[in-house]
């Protein structure tokens, strides 16, 4: 089976960003912090992984063991981890949640690379745009990468968003060697 971080990646992001949008991150972190302490109890994870419960019925017993007061749309996520057997991989997803969250509340470090060195105003401008997409100050290094041909390459962490002109023209010479 894959590792629980693997899969609780997509499920907390997906939670994350619903519990953003609704404004509802503590009531969230809070809802997935005990769910995760109570499915890691031995009896809680024996139930969780029997075959003899349905998966709608192991999640209607964990959120009454959990005592969860469930935040909007908290039932319908538990449901959605029960029926596709992710309920043991909550301990994770909350793990998860809580980096998303000191993520969001942190200032990234962002390398930005052009082709030739941008002006103030253009590099100042580019900063604030992808500060707004991502929700969150920039500390930003620029790099000069002439291979790059135009455009531009971003890398936040181990995110790289490549808007490079060599990128594009590998994809279309992909494209029209196939």
């Amino acid at each position: 089976m894959a590792d629980y971080a693997t899969l609780a990646r997509p499920y907390a992001r997906a939670a994350f960003e619903y519990a953003q949008a609704h404004d509802l991150i503590r009531p969230w972190r809070e809802f997935l912090d005990r769910l995760a302490g109570v499915s890691a109890l031995a009896p809680v994870h024996d139930l969780i992984a029997t075959p003899v419960v349905s998966r709608a019925r192991r999640a209607e017993v964990l959120a009454d063991v959990a005592g969860a007061k469930m935040p909007d749309g908290g039932g319908n996520f538990l449901h959605l981890l029960a029926d596709n057997g992710r309920l043991a991989a909550l301990p994770a997803v909350a793990e998860e949640f809580a980096r998303l969250e000191e993520q969001m509340e942190a200032t990234a470090e962002v390398v930005i690379e052009t082709a030739v060195e941008l002006g103030k105003g253009s590099a100042t401008r580019l900063v604030a745009a992808l500060g707004k997409r991502l929700g969150r100050e920039l500390e930003a290094q620029f790099r000069v990468t002439p291979d790059i041909i135009g455009g531009v390459v971003v890398r936040i962490g181990d995110e790289v968003i490549d808007a490079s002109l060599a990128t594009r023209l590998a994809r279309l010479a992909n494209q029209m060697s196939a």
